[in-house]
């Protein structure tokens, strides 16, 4: 029973050896990429990666908005009511 927790356990000692160093690759490319629009080099291939952290943060975020942070959309649309 040991050896097949272990295959689940996703390697907490691996991840956690490792947790230094992915702030600063994250904050490396940010920059990175911030630097390449600013100065107009790869303008194309840095907006697309650009592009891509920002959509996976926008992705990451679904379903975890509260209840009262949705009213609003929930008052304004046509099924709630009709009238307008």
């Amino acid at each position: 029973m040991k050896a097949a927790f272990d295959l689940f356990s996703f390697g907490n000692r691996e991840s956690g050896a490792s947790a230094g160093i992915h702030p600063v690759c994250g904050g490396g490319a940010t920059i990175s990429v911030g630097v390449l629009l600013l100065i107009g080099f790869l303008t194309r291939p840095a907006a697309a990666v650009a592009f891509l952290f920002l959509e996976s943060l926008w992705v990451s975020e679904w379903g975890t908005a509260w209840i009262w942070e949705r009213r609003p959309f929930h008052q304004l649309s046509p099924v709630h009511n009709p009238t307008r």
